[in-house]
């Protein structure tokens, strides 16, 4: 049965504008959306449109360039994982290929949960981006709005509300036989912040559901699963095969 669900769209102006019922009901309209789905798209935000369009011209133009000089700011070549990312570099989904995508990061796909607390994501015009509706099992689109924000909660978020807040399942199938580009912030918190559940989120200590951990230590370790999937992945489908002895 496919799913009949749609990402909300928020208009994020009521918040802006100080008026304190409109902040509490733009407030409420985010929470519904982190309690139902996890995902949920803002509108009439103060990010100019200028910029947003600036940033995807200069996104097109670094993934433009020959392989030889986007290989020069290869993030292997660092330790602070930022920079270059090959195509098939991650395996985000487990026992799938690796994904069809290559990146840029200046901060810290198959199907996946976020790492971190919260994403903000900048789509352009190309569909492609899908969530996981857990009900029908299926997934939904989340079609892409002009100049919107995709906001979606990460597994840290999760934990640290006991579950209550909702870090969905998502991926993105690009149909179209166009290029996608897109531009996420992924917000992850400060690295030795330890998330422990919020005391409101159960009503006794040992309801907790995780036990505490660091932001350095639960993205460190998340990061680490993604990436040795693919070496995993290499070594068992692209080695070459030994002849089996008789």
């Amino acid at each position: 049965m496919p799913s009949s669900k749609s990402t909300p769209v928020i208009d994020f102006s009521d918040f802006l504008s100080g008026d304190e019922q409109r902040m509490q009901y733009c407030a409420d309209k985010i929470r519904d959306a982190c309690l139902t789905q996890g995902f949920f798209q803002i509108v009439n935000h103060d990010i100019p449109a200028s910029l947003q369009k600036d940033i995807f011209k200069a996104s097109k133009a670094f993934f433009a360039l020959p392989l030889e000089e986007k290989m020069k700011l290869d993030k292997s070549l660092n330790k602070y994982n930022r920079g270059y990312e090959v195509m098939h570099g991650q395996m985000i989904e487990a026992n799938t290929r690796p994904d069809l995508k290559e990146g840029y990061y200046i901060s810290r796909m198959g199907a996946h949960r976020d790492f971190g607390v919260i994403t903000l994501l900048l789509q352009g015009d190309v569909a492609g981006l899908e969530v996981w509706d857990d009900e029908v099992r299926d997934w939904y689109p989340v079609p892409p709005v002009e100049g919107a924000y995709v906001v979606n909660l990460g597994n840290l978020f999760e934990q640290w509300t006991n579950d209550k807040y909702i870090s969905n399942v998502h991926r993105v199938i690009n149909r179209s036989g166009e290029e996608r580009y897109s531009i996420s912030f992924n917000y992850n918190g400060n690295p030795d912040f330890v998330v422990k559940c919020i005391e409101k989120c159960r009503s006794k200590p040992e309801e907790e559901k995780y036990a505490p951990v660091s932001v350095e230590y639960y993205v460190v370790q998340k990061y680490k699963d993604a990436y040795g999937r693919v070496g995993i992945y290499k070594s068992e489908s692209f080695a070459p095969q030994r002849p089996t002895l008789a």
